[in-house]
């Protein structure tokens, strides 16, 4: 069962080394801002909250419920450097 909270708790670390809101997305094809990802790391942590920890099936449930945007908001760090990861970081901490 940690193996499984590991997967989501590592995507969303991704997550807070996003894209700025709004800069170059249409260059990355992908339509979520920084602050979108933020919201979305919120909404699955309420969830993974709720859930009964030892209930597999729901836990990979929630999993592919996000799997697509928690990739999208992974690529939005692709290819930056480490003073962008920073600025990035900080952009991601004033959405929440």
């Amino acid at each position: 069962m940690k193996k499984l909270w590991i997967l989501p708790l590592a995507a969303i670390m991704m997550v807070a080394c996003g894209e700025k809101e709004g800069e170059k997305e249409e260059e990355k094809g992908g339509d979520l801002s920084i602050c979108d990802c933020v919201k979305m790391q919120g909404e699955m942590m309420d969830k993974m909250k709720s859930l009964d920890h030892g209930d597999e099936e729901a836990m990979k449930a929630l999993e592919a419920e996000y799997k697509e945007k928690g990739q999208a908001c992974e690529k939005l760090s692709e290819g930056k450097s480490q003073e962008e990861m920073i600025a990035l970081k900080k952009e991601a901490e004033a959405c929440m």
